[in-house]
């Protein structure tokens, strides 16, 4: 199985398993929340000081709306993941996934002092990185492989972890690794051999194919 961004999950069968996202109007209704409750600051503050915001009942009620839609998008993806996780352990004996480090992969990019400019910093593609960090941490990787072990355990089956480099850039049907084999974030073409399949597929392959190295088949 590969883990992504655009699809939760991507079998080596070609089986597609996405998360439930937050609906357009629940976003909406977050964001509304999240600058009412900055206004409700900002007012509460002017009136008696930092620690007033604490004392209002018009934040208080806010934040329990904003608690409780959040709590609602929390509870409806830890569904899916156990009901997603229970399904994978019932119908294998074996299931195999990388080794990703999620905390490393999502950390903030350092900051870029430019040489030229004292004070001025050079672009770090910091806002390209918070969006792919927020995208890796919805879709709650670490909890789904934890959940996924538990249940094969339990089921007498056996979660695999194999090596995560160069899944993404190997082709499957010859092996060959290169970067451009990555044609765009869904196509995968083979520059060698021609060979094309969708991105994660051949990557949940490529990790299945170490799985079997790594058991002795």
């Amino acid at each position: 199985i590969d883990r992504g961004c655009v699809h939760t999950l991507a079998s080596s069968d070609g089986t597609f398993m996405d998360m439930p996202k937050p609906s357009k109007a629940e976003l909406k209704r977050l964001k509304y929340l999240q600058r009412k409750m900055a206004l409700q600051d900002r007012v509460n503050e002017a009136r008696g000081g930092r620690t007033a915001k604490l004392a209002s009942k018009r934040r208080q009620k806010t934040l329990n709306q904003f608690n409780a839609l959040q709590g609602r998008i929390v509870r409806r993806r830890n569904d899916w993941i156990e009901k997603t996780t229970t399904s994978l352990a019932k119908a294998n004996v074996l299931v195999a996934m990388e080794d990703l480090d999620v905390k490393a992969m999502t950390k903030r990019p350092k900051p870029r002092p430019d040489p030229d400019n004292l004070g001025q910093y050079l672009h770090n593609g910091a806002k390209a990185k918070a969006g792919l960090n927020r995208s890796i941490l919805s879709n709650n990787w670490s909890r789904l492989m934890k959940r996924l072990k538990d249940k094969m355990d339990a089921n007498g089956g056996k979660l695999v972890i194999v090596p995560a480099a160069y899944t993404s850039q190997t082709c499957h049907q010859c092996g060959h690794v290169a970067s451009e084999n990555r044609e765009s974030q869904a196509v995968f073409h083979c520059v060698r051999c021609g060979h094309q399949a969708n991105a994660d597929v051949n990557a949940a392959e490529n990790i299945l194919s170490r799985a079997l190295t790594k058991t002795g088949g």
